[in-house]
């Protein structure tokens, strides 16, 4: 068996966490805000609210992280 230290592990189940995290969270984000609204029980004004347009700067912030944390863990 491979030996490898505590420490290696733990930076590669961060990243393993950090990876499933955007996976996930941009999954329920598509479909969320861009399948869901097309099924016929929603109200159609609801889609022009403020946070509906602060979400694509949450996006941006959230994809700016990646670079940082993988620098941080690596």
């Amino acid at each position: 068996m491979k030996k490898t230290s505590l420490l290696q592990e733990e930076k590669r189940s961060t990243i393993l966490f950090l990876v499933l995290f955007y996976v996930v969270f941009y999954v329920y984000d598509i479909f969320y805000y861009r399948l869901f609204p097309a099924f016929p029980w929603l109200d159609v004004g609801t889609a022009s609210t403020i946070w509906y347009d602060f979400m694509y700067v949450r996006y941006v912030v959230l994809t700016a992280l990646i670079p940082l944390s993988l620098y941080l863990f690596i």
